[in-house]
C-alpha cells in the first residue's frame, strides 16, 4: 500500500477558486466494474476511480460546451486530483464546523439543473441514471458543491497547496494495482472566524 505524505511547499491553490465549481452534469454510460476502487485517502474521506473518471468527463463536456480547447489528457488529470483533493479537504472542515445544506437546498438545486437541460426532474433522474450514475449520487454531489459554496462563503484567508510533484507521484502511482495512498496533513488559521451559515446544534 502507498502512502501520500504532501509537502505544502509547491505553488499556491486558493480555496476561493472553488467558488467557480460547476454543478454535476450529465456523464457518460459506466467506464468499468472497477471504478470505485480507493485512489485517496483524505482524512476521513476517500477519492475512488469513478469519482475522477466522473470529473475527467464533467470537465470535458463543460470545456466542449463553452468552445474551449481540451487540455491534454495528463494536464487534465492533474487538474482533476488537485481539484476533488481540494474538495475533500473542504467537505472535512465544513462537516467540523457543523455546517449544513438541508433538503430544500438540494431539491433547488435538482429543480435548477433539470430547467437548464429542459428537462422535467423525473426527466433529469431517467437522464442521470441512463448515463451511469445513481441519482442518489447525483444530488450527493450537489449537495457537496452547496456545502463547499456556503463554507467558501465566510471569509477563508488560508489556502491549501498540493504541488506539481504530488500530483505527478499521485498519476504515476494508478499504473500500480489497487493503489490507496494515505494524504495526512495538520491545517491552521484555515478560516479568520467562524463561519455565519447553518450549524448544527448539540
Amino acid at each position: 500500500m502507498d502512502h501520500y505524505s504532501p509537502d505544502f511547499r509547491g505553488s499556491r491553490w486558493w480555496v476561493a477558486a472553488l467558488l467557480t465549481a460547476v454543478f454535476i452534469v450529465f456523464l457518460p454510460p459506466a467506464m468499468g466494474a472497477d471504478l470505485d476502487r480507493v485512489l485517496v485517502i483524505v482524512d476521513d474521506g476517500v477519492i475512488t476511480q469513478s469519482d475522477l473518471e466522473f470529473r475527467l468527463v464533467q470537465h470535458v463536456v463543460d470545456l466542449q460546451s463553452t468552445g474551449q480547447s481540451i487540455p491534454a489528457k495528463d494536464e487534465l488529470e492533474r487538474q482533476v486530483v488537485r481539484e476533488l483533493v481540494q474538495e475533500q479537504v473542504l467537505l472535512h472542515h465544513a462537516q467540523a464546523q457543523g455546517i449544513r445544506v438541508d433538503e430544500a437546498l438540494v431539491d433547488n438545486a435538482v429543480d435548477s439543473m433539470a430547467k437548464r437541460n429542459g428537462l422535467s426532474i423525473d426527466g433529469l433522474r431517467r437522464e442521470v441514471e441512463r448515463r451511469g450514475m445513481p441519482f442518489t449520487r447525483y444530488r450527493e454531489g450537489l449537495r457537496e458543491q452547496l456545502l463547499i459554496r456556503e463554507l467558501v462563503s465566510s471569509e477563508v484567508t488560508g489556502y491549501i497547496e498540493v504541488s506539481d510533484l504530488e500530483i505527478d507521484e499521485f498519476l504515476s502511482s494508478q499504473k500500480k494495482p489497487a493503489v490507496n495512498m494515505k494524504r495526512s496533513w495538520i491545517f491552521s488559521h484555515l478560516f479568520s472566524r467562524p463561519c455565519g451559515c447553518q450549524r448544527r446544534r448539540a
